[in-house]
């Protein structure tokens, strides 16, 4: 007799239990975060974003700068073999080859009219060969920025111009669309 009591009531126990642990789960389940936590994980992603985008922008300028830094580094060392051929005289000659006095397609450089991101201009004084690359409009973020390095032809001793090469390629000019 007492089996068939308790048996209900152990029952009627049983379900309210599996009922509370139900609903505690729910609510474990319903818990998110609130709106001040979402705005602040948006604030805080939106600041790392504005501090890093302009760095991020840059580094992408610099690369692009490279293909710039291997041409002349080419035009330069065509140059310096010319040199060791025909003296600079002959080099000087090769650079008017082309469509203009200052043109480096006679040295290897890349002619005018291909489409690159850069146009290249070269000029030889006794035996120092200066070479200019400045962005063109193929690339917008590249537009008039400028690189620059000489060489001397008779050491082989290659340097970058500074004070003409924009600070984004390592140099100190940063007026106009340098900086």
């Amino acid at each position: 007799m007492t089996e068939s009591i308790l048996r209900p009531q152990m029952q009627t126990m049983l379900m309210r239990q599996l009922g509370r642990r139900s609903s505690q789960n729910r609510s474990a389940i319903q818990k998110g975060f609130t709106l001040v936590e979402l705005m602040v994980v948006i604030v805080i992603v939106g600041i790392l974003s504005a501090v890093a985008l302009p760095n991020f922008l840059a580094q992408g300028v610099k690369a692009k700068g490279t293909e710039a830094k291997s041409d002349i580094s080419a035009i330069i060392k065509n140059a310096a073999a010319e040199f060791q051929t025909g003296g600079a005289s002959y080099v000087t000659t090769l650079i008017g080859t082309n469509d203009s006095a200052t043109s480096c397609d006679g040295l290897g450089g890349r002619a005018a009219s291909a489409t690159t991101k850069f146009d290249y201009t070269c000029s030889i004084t006794g035996n120092t060969l200066t070479v200019t690359a400045t962005g063109d409009a193929n690339d917008s973020g590249l537009t008039n920025k400028v690189i620059q390095q000489t060489a001397d032809l008779n050491t082989g001793v290659v340097s970058l111009v500074a004070a003409t090469t924009c600070r984004v390629f390592g140099g100190t000019l940063a007026t106009g669309a340098c900086a």
